[in-house]
C-alpha cells in the first residue's frame, strides 16, 4: 500500500536501503511490499498499434516514469498507446517510486546530468534490489558536479522482468 510507505529512504552504497519515519526513531523495520502491477503477467512488448484507447499503466503494461516530459513522443519502451506514468517534480522523486515499487523503471531521457540531482537516487535504486545504468546498460559513474551518461539513466525496479528492462533500455536516447 503506497500510504504505509515511509517518508523517508536512506541508503549507503553496499549497506543497503533503510527507511525512517518523519518524526521519531528510525530505521524502521519495513519490507517493501510486491506491488500490484508486479503481480500481473504482461505480454511484452505490446502490439505496435499507433491509434485505439489508451492503454493503463498497471493493468496493460508496467507502469513507469520518464524525464524531462518533453520526450513522450520519442520515448515509449512498451508501445506508442502506453506512455509514462505521471509523477510531479525532478527526477529524485522518480528514483524513489522506483525503489519504493511504485513503478517498473524510470527513463532520464537526457545525456548531460548534475549529479546532486541523481547520485542519491541510483543508489537507492540500486540498494532496494533494482538496477541503475546508463542506456546501454553500464555503470554510472559522478566524476564531477555535471556528468555524461551514453543514451541517459534507466532504472528499473527489483520486480521489473528482465523483458521490460530490455525494453527500458532500448528506449533510451539514440547515442
Amino acid at each position: 500500500n503506497e500510504e504505509l510507505t515511509p517518508p523517508l529512504m536512506v541508503a549507503a552504497k553496499g549497506r543497503g536501503l533503510r527507511w525512517w519515519p518523519l518524526q521519531g526513531d528510525g530505521p524502521l523495520t519495513y519490507e517493501v511490499p510486491v506491488p500490484t502491477w508486479a503481480q500481473k503477467e504482461y505480454e511484452l512488448p505490446l502490439a505496435a498499434a499507433s491509434e485505439g484507447p489508451a492503454l493503463t499503466a498497471g493493468e496493460d503494461y508496467p507502469p513507469w516514469l520518464l524525464s524531462p516530459q518533453s520526450a513522450r513522443s520519442a520515448c515509449r519502451p512498451f508501445g506508442p498507446l502506453a506512455p509514462a506514468s505521471e509523477l510531479c517534480c525532478g527526477a529524485m522523486i522518480k528514483y524513489f517510486a522506483v525503489a519504493a515499487g511504485r513503478a517498473a523503471g524510470f527513463v532520464q531521457f537526457e545525456q548531460k546530468l548534475k549529479t546532486w540531482d541523481h547520485a542519491c537516487g541510483l543508489i537507492c535504486v540500486q540498494e532496494s534490489g533494482g538496477r541503475a545504468t546508463d542506456g546501454i546498460d553500464r555503470r554510472v559513474l559522478f566524476p564531477d558536479r555535471s556528468f555524461e551518461v551514453a543514451g541517459g539513466v534507466v532504472c528499473s525496479s527489483r520486480w521489473a522482468t528482465p523483458e521490460a528492462r530490455a525494453l527500458l533500455l532500448a528506449s533510451a536516447p539514440p547515442r
